[in-house]
């Protein structure tokens, strides 16, 4: 196992901790810990509704000790919805996108979560990657997605958000299988030397939505109830 993996004898702990903070968010103030949320001034509880455990994990180990916790928040909690991750890199190496979805099952998992970087053309190529996908009752959310690894000539421009788009109307064709998807990250601080994309910019006195941003309001405001077959 990767050295900072937690031996199976100590799941108990971390399902504990789990639970309890579970419990603080919707607890109701007559346990331990909603009790605790009222105290602290917000009485009522929070609208949790998916759990995610697991972050870009990819090993053996990982899936054996989330199907241990997801088991046990399936039977203490079963109307949360339960997201684990898929490989990170599974969306230009088919061998690990099959590893890691071949590891989950509708018994421990709602969602798996994908997240995917790529450039404009790759958005192009890959427009429609999730027609092809097997449908065995698991769900995709496309948790971070974005344009990355591009020049600064297309990086959050308007070519780069066409191709997004070309992209993000594979989730509206396949939405019996794509349910959720966010942008990552949404905001960053001009000036910040570190992710270059975003969807929105926001500085000392202001703020502004990059073409991305754009792109996804569109979608947002215009919910499509069916899609056209197009060439490109």
């Amino acid at each position: 196992p990767p050295a900072s993996c937690a031996a199976m004898e100590s799941i108990g702990y971390f399902l504990t901790n789990i639970l309890d903070g579970i419990e603080f968010a919707r607890g109701g103030v007559d346990t331990k810990w909603g009790r605790l949320r009222a105290e602290m001034g917000h009485p009522a509880p929070f609208a949790l509704e998916y759990v995610a455990i697991g972050n870009e994990n990819r090993y053996d180990e990982f899936f054996d000790r989330y199907d241990a916790i997801a088991r046990a928040l399936r039977r203490c909690h079963p109307d949360i919805k339960l997201v684990t991750c898929v490989d990170p890199a599974g969306y230009f190496k088919k061998s690990l996108l099959d590893y890691s979805w071949g590891r989950i099952s509708r018994a421990t998992a709602d969602f798996g979560d994908e997240h995917i970087y790529g450039s404009p053309s790759w958005w192009l190529n890959n427009a429609h990657m999730y027609d092809s996908y097997p449908r065995k009752g698991v769900g995709v959310y496309v948790g971070e997605w974005a344009t990355r690894n591009a020049s600064d000539e297309y990086l959050n421009s308007h070519y780069s958000a066409v191709c997004e788009a070309a992209f993000r109307m594979g989730f509206e064709r396949n939405a019996d299988l794509v349910k959720m998807s966010a942008y990552a990250p949404l905001v960053r601080r001009v000036g910040f030397p570190g992710n270059r994309y975003s969807l929105i910019r926001l500085g000392g006195l202001f703020s502004y939505g990059t073409p991305a941003y754009w792109c996804e309001k569109m979608f947002a405001d215009n919910r499509p109830a069916r899609t056209m077959a197009v060439s490109y």
